[in-house]
């Protein structure tokens, strides 16, 4: 059996996709390099492990999902594609699609326009096309299943796991450890985050406030 990824947002700083594709490629790998692919574009293209397949065109969105997906399929006799959010338009393979929030049906205001019209036009239609849908929690199973419940019979939780990377601390050992990072010994709060404001970064920054006036 073959797999292809769409990586193509690999390199090109988006964050939590772009982490999750990368290491469900180089997971995949361990165990079958020679039948899973991951597709990037220029800015992946250092990317170290497995059949990587580099096209400048990766990029542009719909001519990936109508065509070069599909070519890609064929030629390389591919017989599952896996996307985030949006899958192929055009199906000659099976495929999967992951799901990593509804958080554009909750806060619409925080994505684009372009963004708003892909998950209101798009997503639906991939849904159908899709021969199953992955989510990361039993959470976004149930906020999955408010608004397609129509596909629950293709819905699986797979839960994220940590890069080698991470690792448990007890807790003097973090402190220490955090301390030493931050070259300093004060208490501190620390955010994982970025500007986007779906993020709630300003909620962040006044429940800090508070915290510091009454700690």
């Amino acid at each position: 059996m073959k797999v292809l990824i769409d990586g193509h947002m690999i390199g090109s700083s988006e964050g939590g996709n772009e982490r999750y594709i990368k290491n469900l490629f180089l997971s995949l790998i361990k165990d079958n390099k020679e039948h899973v692919s991951l597709l990037v574009g220029e800015s992946g293209k250092n990317l170290q492990g497995g059949k990587i397949i580099v096209r400048k065109t990766a990029s542009n969105n719909i001519y990936r999902l109508f065509y070069l997906i599909p070519r890609l399929v064929k030629t390389y006799e591919i017989n599952i594609v896996h996307s985030n959010y949006i899958t192929p338009f055009y199906k000659n393979a099976k495929s999967v699609v992951t799901l990593h929030d509804m958080s554009f049906k909750y806060f619409p205001q925080y994505f684009s326009f372009r963004e708003r019209l892909i998950f209101r036009y798009l997503l639906p239609y991939s849904l159908r096309l899709a021969d199953a849908v992955i989510v990361p929690s039993e959470f976004s199973k149930k906020e999955f299943l408010k608004f397609y419940p129509q596909y629950e019979k293709k819905l699986s939780v797979v839960n994220y796991a940590a890069e080698n990377m991470f690792r448990y601390l007890p807790k003097k050992q973090a402190q220490k450890a955090a301390s030493k990072f931050l070259k300093s010994e004060n208490q501190f709060l620390l955010a994982i985050n970025n500007k986007s404001l779906r993020k709630n970064i300003n909620r962040i920054i006044e429940a800090y406030l508070l915290t510091r006036k009454k700690f």
